[in-house]
This record gives C-alpha cells, structure tokens and sequence, in this order.
C-alpha cells in the first residue's frame, strides 16, 4: 500500500530538523522556509509526485491535443488572456476597477477553489472528462463577466495549462474576485454549468472552497491562503522543533491536518492577527 502523502512530508520535515538540531548550519529562516515549502505541497497537490509517475506516458501522449482545446477555447472567450506559468489566466472584467479592501499592510482579495472529482470516473475517460470540463469555461467566463458588471467586480479565473497539473493539483478552476458578496453567486455558476454536463466536483477539508490571499501594498508580496496556513504552521514547528522531533509520523501528520482545519475556519482578521505574530 502506497504511504499517504502527509507521512512522505512529515518524514521530509523530520529529517530536516534532525539536521537543524545537530547544528548543520543552516538558520531558523531557512529551516521554516523549507517546512513551509513541504506543507504547501500538500495543501495545493493531491498526492507526491511519486503517485502520479505512472501517469506520465498517458499525459504525454494527450498533452499535444489538450493544449489545442486551450487554443480553441481562447479563441472563443473574451477578456484578457494570459498564459502564466502553469496557469491559463482568463479575467473578462480587466476593465473594472473594484475598490480593495484593506487590512494592515495588505490588500485582501477573495477567491472560489474547485477540483474535479475523479474518483467515479474509469482511467479510460479521464482525458473526455476533462475535455467537457474545458468546454463549459466559455459559458462560466460569460457568466461571471455578466456578474462582474453588475456589481463592480473585477473577477478574474484561471485554469491549468498542463495537463498533468490537471491530476495532480487540487485546483482545477481557481476564481480571483474582490467583492465579497459575489462568494455564493460565483460558486451557483460553477455548479450549475458542471450538473448541465454531469461534471462531478470533489470535496476536500484540507483544501477550503472559498479562501483569500494577502498582498501586501508597500512591497508588493503577494501570499496565498495555502502560503498563510504554511507558514504560520511551519513557524510554530521550527519554534517548537525539540518537540516535533520526538513526535512519531502519525502523531506529527495529525497535528499539522488538525492544524490546518483549525486556521481554514479562521476569519481574514483572526488568520491576519496569527500571520503577522
């Protein structure tokens, strides 16, 4: 049986503060860094890199046909596009100008999480699923835009441009948007098209539906949802590394998914308060 994820990243961490304690030289900073990193790789990904090798020779093999649905679907959106990263950047309301909200140093913008469900689908129809996927984004961008306009929100989505990031990250179609109030109706367009088309979305506590992210104002930082739960965890591991150390696997996996649960309930105050301790 294949090792769950959390256990693969804890036994990482461990080793890292094993070598932290022994005084292998490297500083506090870099030790929190490396451990942010580690817990960050498990909010945004499904499971290790390890998990999805198998995948590879199917990928590749579709990558060249995928890439060609996102040309055609360029094609048929409106708005400004951008091909960023890993990331197919849509945002049909680039023209409107939404007043921010503010906390501290940072602007606070909101966003909407979904994941395709994958579970109930056979390996022969992975790639259709995700086709049909594709093919509804034109109706939710016209939607959102419509949205957009009617409450002055500058609602911007993006979706992966590799096909591998499609399995292997939790995120299949993230929404940016800054006026709070568009969460409910944002998340009533994405369902709906998906149940039009039997498109099944996943559920997952680690991976909030609705989140936000921090950017700050003065030096232009910006800091994910997923960035702040880590490292706000992974300060309070490195702080407390005698402890963690001496932790076996499980008990070490617990605490970081309890963890997790506990600052995803938080609100953008009380997650702001944590964050800047």
């Amino acid at each position: 049986m294949a090792e769950r994820y959390i256990i693969i990243i804890v036994k990482k961490i461990k080793n890292y503060i094993k070598e932290y304690l022994e005084g292998n030289g490297s500083s506090e900073k870099v030790i929190i860094t490396f451990t942010r990193s580690q817990i960050y790789d498990f909010l945004v990904y499904r499971d290790s890199e390890e998990y999805f090798k198998p995948l590879e020779p199917y990928v590749n093999a579709l990558k060249a046909d995928y890439k060609k649905s996102l040309e055609k679907l360029e094609i048929r959106i409106q708005g400004k596009r951008q091909k960023e990263g890993p990331w197919f950047h849509i945002a049909p309301n680039y023209k409107v100008k939404t007043l921010k909200k503010i906390i501290g140093i940072f602007h606070i913008s909101h966003k909407e999480y979904f994941t395709l469900d994958f579970t109930k689908v056979p390996n022969t129809e992975f790639y259709n699923y995700i086709k049909i996927f594709v093919s509804i984004i034109p109706n939710i961008v016209l939607r959102l835009y419509e949205l957009g306009n009617s409450n002055n929100d500058n609602i911007q989505l993006k979706i992966p441009l590799d096909l591998m990031w499609v399995f292997r990250h939790r995120d299949t179609l993230v929404i940016h948007y800054r006026n709070a109030t568009s969460s409910k109706i944002i998340r009533e367009i994405v369902n709906q098209e998906c149940e039009k088309v039997k498109i099944k979305l996943a559920r997952n506590q680690i991976r909030v539906e609705s989140s936000f992210d921090f950017s700050d104002k003065i030096q232009e930082d910006s800091f994910s949802h997923s960035l702040i739960i880590s490292e706000i965890i992974a300060k309070e591991i490195v702080r407390n590394a005698k402890k963690f150390k001496n932790l076996n696997n499980e008990a070490f996996a617990s605490y970081i998914e309890k963890k997790i649960l506990e600052l995803n309930k938080k609100s953008i105050e009380d997650m702001h308060k944590v964050f800047i301790q």
